[in-house]
């Protein structure tokens, strides 16, 4: 049997800014009674929704967020639904615009609600028009934020816990979300008595168990529908509604060279203070770190096309030395494959036996920067660029290499 954990309230050691509304889903009918009908979209939060916005006290409209995009739906549609649904609740919305959102945007909005869908398809689109580092600053710095499935697992570090299928025709440059919580969320959660006796393939625990060997630093949390977390004034509760499908949330850890399960021993309508779980930012860190990673080599590969021969020789040494920062983070994320992975930057038996020599004084560190590696000596005179390549540059934007490949 699992653990299960007191209510013991944590110190609230942080003080941030965040106001954020993390809900489940949309909807929720787990303790109705048989045969009734179920709840509709949003009602089941409808009060805590009310009270939210209120008590931004704000005459500004919220900004919906629909670029999730429930069953492949048009994003105006989708906001259309939630303006129908929420009618006589009080509350002013404005749709995010489909060429994304930038600081203009949220400059006279109460705060942001991202509606749930195709995680992957939000994140792709949060990504490609740059609206998640927007979206990420604002909230960070106060702005009120309430998240529905894909948008509450959206505020996770990374979305590597989410239930969806990677559907978009094209693939996210990375997992990285918006990283508001150093936890990883998986809603819709189902504990092992859910599922049908049955059924023999995998569970969200053994799915989410996975997550925490593959990711030893990983904190995972289930959110059953009809849940929420609730983060204000630096404090993390739970909240559970009467339409809850249960009661007892589990947090996932990596302990002794296994996961270890926690339930955390709710109550309806009583707020239940979780904020411990939440202090360790390592994961969030780490994550944090590759996405700057991934964006510093995107840049240098676009100065790259348009470089003069005097710029080509710091350039080719910076490239290398974000690809060697990219690839000490694999060895230490995956340490069966370290010296496959950081010989990738590397052309000799030395450059080798440097790296891993860097990877060794590293492994214990939370982040790697480029601090870290040595400058790349000794780098050969490129070749002048091809008007071909100056061409693609000029018309090429910041995230060049995701714009080449979209119609």
């Amino acid at each position: 049997m699992p653990d299960i954990e007191s209510n013991a309230a944590a110190p609230d050691a942080n003080q941030s800014k965040l106001n954020l509304l993390l809900l489940s889903g949309s909807k929720a009918a787990g303790n109705l009674p048989v045969g009734s009908d179920p709840l509709g979209f949003l009602e089941w939060s409808k009060d805590w929704i009310q009270k939210f916005v209120a008590e931004t006290n704000s005459t500004n409209p919220f900004l919906f967020v629909p670029y999730a995009r429930p069953d492949g739906m048009p994003e105006n549609d989708y906001f259309e639904i939630l303006k129908a649904k929420t009618a006589g609740w009080g509350i002013s919305w404005k749709c995010a615009p489909p060429e994304g959102i930038t600081k203009e945007t949220l400059q006279k909005v109460a705060g942001i609600f991202i509606g749930g869908g195709q995680t992957f398809k939000l994140l792709d689109k949060l990504q490609y028009t740059h609206s998640k580092e927007v979206i990420r600053d604002a909230v960070n710095a106060g702005l009120p934020y309430i998240g529905s499935s894909a948008g509450t697992i959206i505020a996770s570090p990374t979305i590597k816990t989410v239930n969806d299928m990677p559907c978009p025709p094209t693939n996210t440059p990375d997992l990285v979300a918006l990283g508001l919580v150093p936890v990883q969320f998986n809603c819709h959660y189902l504990n092992n008595d859910m599922h049908d006796p049955l059924h023999r393939g995998e569970t969200r625990d053994t799915r989410l168990f996975e997550g925490s060997a593959f990711n030893p630093k990983m904190i995972s949390m289930g959110l059953f529908e009809g849940t929420a977390l609730r983060v204000v004034n630096g404090s993390y509760n739970i909240w559970s509604s009467k339409a809850a499908r249960a009661i007892i949330p589990p947090v996932i850890t990596w302990g002794d060279k296994k996961a270890e399960r926690v339930e955390l021993k709710c109550k309806v309508d009583e707020p239940y203070n979780v904020t411990k779980y939440f202090q360790d930012t390592s994961f969030l860190q780490e994550a944090l770190a590759e996405e700057k990673e991934r964006k510093d080599k995107e840049r240098i590969e676009k100065a790259l096309l348009s470089a003069s021969e005097a710029e080509y020789p710091k350039l080719i040494a910076d490239l290398r030395n974000v690809m060697q920062l990219i690839a000490l983070r694999k060895a230490k994320m995956n340490p069966e494959v370290a010296a496959a992975s950081v010989a990738t930057p590397a052309e000799s038996k030395e450059d080798v036996a440097s790296t891993l020599t860097i990877s060794k004084k590293l492994s214990q560190s939370p982040v790697i920067s480029s601090a870290d590696v040595e400058s790349v000596a000794d780098v050969p005179a490129p070749t002048k660029p091809t008007p071909e390549a100056v061409a693609v540059a000029a018309i090429a934007p910041d995230d060049y290499s995701r714009q080449i490949r979209r119609p």
